[in-house]
């Protein structure tokens, strides 16, 4: 007997042929085609070409991928075992197990984790925050990125995400912090420069993890790149720097 996703596929094949139905013996499946619209966080979102909204008996499907990646989200597919893995940074609830600082007379960058350890396969929980010690509103000017990562391997291989060129203001108040999650996209450098390749578009879409680190040890770091003046910024430039050695078993 046919299973049930293998009438699920008989029906959109169907659908590629106009038909709305598909019927296998006393199953019957109602699907279709809809050019609905997706709004993520409350912004429109338009489907690349060829992709679709499907309702299945009144159950609304929507492109895994394209719907994780408007979330920021990492994707992989296993071929082998038909297995979809989904990774997210977006911390919700973290407690810090480790922690390493630096810090000015105005500001402290602190890089923590939620353990040193982790199973291979595993997201590693890291973030950063960076913290207003300043008892007088300060001003400060940065790249695209307030805070950016970097990562090397025991192995010697190293990656790391830079900031854009742009220049950017931004005022802070005594005790702001800002926080953020170690991107995703670091190990997924480091991995496609252990491997070689520059070809991203293979490499998500044939790794079942992407983002997963493979077993070994790793320093990860953090960086606050930021200047007191916007028509110096390399004269009055401060870099404040924390690293931690994590291990994937």
């Amino acid at each position: 007997m046919m299973n049930y996703k293998m009438k699920i596929a008989a029906a959109v094949i169907c659908l590629g042929a106009a038909c709305t139905a598909v019927a296998y013996a006393s199953d019957l499946v109602q699907a279709h085609l809809s050019n609905g619209s997706i709004y993520v966080n409350n912004q429109k979102k338009e489907l690349p070409s060829g992709q679709s909204v499907l309702n299945v008996n009144g159950s609304t499907y929507v492109p895994i991928r394209f719907i994780s990646e408007q979330l920021h989200d990492i994707v992989g597919y296993d071929a082998k075992s038909k297995s979809v893995y989904i990774d997210d940074n977006q911390i919700r609830y973290a407690k810090s197990t480790v922690s390493q600082s630096d810090q000015t007379e105005q500001f402290k960058l602190k890089l923590l984790a939620a353990k040193t350890r982790y199973a291979e396969g595993e997201p590693l929980n890291i973030w950063a925050s960076f913290t207003s010690l300043s008892k007088e509103e300060v001003t400060i000017y940065h790249g695209t990125a307030m805070i950016t990562y970097y990562m090397k391997g025991e192995d010697g291989i190293e990656a790391q995400i830079l900031s854009g060129d742009a220049l950017f203001g931004e005022t802070f108040q005594y005790d702001n912090e800002l926080i953020e999650s170690m991107p995703l996209e670091l190990p997924i450098s480091y991995n496609m420069n252990r491997l070689q390749t520059d070809d991203l578009d293979t490499y998500m879409r044939t790794t079942p993890q992407p983002a997963t680190l493979p077993k070994g040890k790793y320093v990860i770091g953090a960086a606050a790149s930021y200047s007191l003046s916007s028509s110096d910024v390399l004269g009055t430039e401060k870099r404040l720097v924390a690293e931690l050695e994590i291990e994937v078993e």
